[in-house]
């Protein structure tokens, strides 16, 4: 039954933010005060097709909802952050080479099937975002998102605003080059360091290690249909069990990111870089040393002195709160 909400002014409403990810859907209601009162997750079972993909976006949202007591009269706005370039202010995502869409309308699409204004950010932007209000960049002026998952997303504040560039599309590092005609990256460069450092690429190498006949604990994890289980937990277990050729290929991914970040430092004197996402999370301080060590090599030594490289301290609710943030800032700008 729904709550007595719906006397409420708008701007006192929860808002539900959305994390649109390459493997899975989180939506969460998040309170003006920016607590979560409830959340909803699927998977994402990426076909290549729009029809699909939304309505199982729709059915996190409802469950979210359902979760809450609450239906969409009693809600402000959507927020949602999507995997890859997005125009905020037509509510469209230029492009998800994860997902194997383009222009997709997910704010129009959101508003029909709910009647609430919509909001879309890139999903690194608005995690970004939400780590520099309420996370590990808390205070920050000049701020760094790198999350490393399926792919890589990035995001820049400064000052307090992010960074959009022309067309909106500032900040994917995951597609700056570090090999010059390097590995095939899913947006058809080559080189790009999501192709050596993303969590698809990572366990790709893992595997052809494997069928080449190297001892692994990823061996358990492969399925009789010749796909496999291996994810951010099973990479972290084979560090802690000294699994060499997982350490070896993180160790690779490690540098390769780091050469990546120091490159950005360079160009753009963060305060802080953030790292977060699912790998990050898993392995932690093994990985944020790496990265920093090759982030230090990599940076001119002005650039990189009081830098400081941290892990995310929102984990999977990130994307959620940046997004539901974003969303009720637009609702305020609107009037």
């Amino acid at each position: 039954m729904s709550q007595a909400t719906g006397k409420k002014k708008r701007s006192d409403r929860p808002v539900i933010g959305v994390d649109l990810g390459g493997t899975k859907i989180l939506a969460a209601v998040v309170a003006p005060d920016g607590r979560i009162l409830s959340r909803s997750r699927k998977r994402t079972k990426a076909t290549g097709e729009a029809a699909p993909l939304l309505d199982r976006i729709a059915a996190c949202v409802e469950g979210a909802m359902a979760e809450a007591g609450l239906s969409p009269a009693d809600v402000a706005a959507i927020g949602a952050g999507a995997p890859g370039p997005t125009d905020s202010d037509a509510g469209v995502v230029v492009t998800m080479p994860n997902l194997r869409l383009e222009n997709f309308p997910l704010g129009a699409q959101l508003t029909e099937r709910f009647g609430l204004p919509a909001h879309i950010e890139n999903d690194v932007n608005a995690g970004t975002y939400a780590e520099y209000v309420m996370g590990a960049a808390r205070g920050a002026r000049g701020v760094l998102g790198v999350f490393p998952g399926t792919g890589i997303g990035g995001g820049v504040l400064i000052d307090g605003k992010l960074l959009k560039g022309k067309n909106q599309s500032a900040g994917e590092i995951g597609h700056t080059v570090v090999v010059a005609n390097g590995r095939r990256c899913g947006c058809g460069v080559n080189g790009c360091v999501e192709a050596y450092a993303g969590r698809n690429r990572i366990t790709e190498e893992i595997f052809a290690r494997v069928a080449r006949g190297e001892a692994s604990i990823a061996s358990e994890y492969l399925r009789p249909n010749g796909t496999h289980r291996l994810r951010s937990k099973g990479l972290a277990r084979g560090v802690a069990e000294g699994d060499r050729v997982i350490i070896e290929c993180l160790e690779e991914a490690a540098r390769m990111l780091g050469d990546c970040i120091g490159s950005a430092i360079n160009l753009l004197a963060p305060d802080v870089v953030v790292l977060g996402g699912g790998v990050t999370e898993a392995l932690g301080d093994w990985l944020i040393e790496r990265v920093t060590a090759a982030a230090r090599r990599r940076a001119l030594e002005l650039a990189f002195r009081g830098v400081k490289i941290v892990p995310a301290q929102l984990g999977d609710d990130a994307t959620c709160l940046g997004a539901a943030l974003l969303a009720r800032e637009a609702l305020a700008d609107s009037g």
